[in-house]
């Protein structure tokens, strides 16, 4: 598992890498760019469950999990898993609520997914740090229903920049909530 750090969460970690490599192949005939990808197992599989809507790729993503002692040694940190409210509403279903779900069902722990209220539609997945926050900041309400000594895990499928995250994780520690952790199912190549 890879490290994420901030000073808004007591420790985080994605499972794996999203990508190994990618190679720029040229464009298409439609001029869109073309890539030779390499994936983990890990990194496959969110792919395809993400990008794909190819939901038996939840399977996959638990037997990686479950097949990992240190994921199993994290689950024993918290007792709530919560998620970030999708900027997506349009999939055909929400890939982070689904997995969130089945880690919560499978490692005994409480799933919410209400903890955060957005107006936000906006697609952050360009912007930089400081957009997101500007962005992200007036848009969230944190539904006040957990106790502020509980111990809990905001989960997410990709890690990128960690800014989103970041601003999630401070909004909590605001509130008053000490006890935060992270973990994402992937890390991209180019996040810090």
């Amino acid at each position: 598992m890879i490290v994420l750090t901030s000073k808004f969460w007591l420790e985080g970690y994605a499972f794996d890498k999203h990508t190994t490599y990618s190679e720029y192949l040229g464009e298409d005939e439609f001029g869109r760019p073309m890539f030779e990808t390499a994936r983990p197992p890990m990194g496959e599989a969110v792919y395809w469950f993400k990008y794909k809507h190819d939901s038996s790729k939840l399977k996959t993503i638990m037997s990686l999990l479950e097949q990992n002692s240190d994921f199993s040694k994290f689950m024993q940190k918290f007792d709530y898993i919560v998620t970030i409210p999708p900027t997506n509403k349009n999939r055909p279903f929400q890939p982070v609520d689904l997995f969130a779900r089945s880690v919560a069902e499978t490692y005994h722990k409480i799933y919410r997914n209400d903890l955060f209220k957005t107006t936000n539609t906006i697609e952050l997945k360009n912007k930089s740090r400081d957009e997101k926050r500007v962005i992200l900041r007036p848009t969230i309400i944190v539904n006040e229903i957990l106790p502020l000594d509980a111990n809990l895990c905001i989960f997410d499928d990709i890690y990128d920049s960690g800014s989103t995250l970041s601003v999630y994780a401070e909004l909590l520690k605001e509130k008053g909530f000490q006890h935060i952790y992270v973990f994402t199912l992937t890390k991209t190549k180019n996040s810090n």
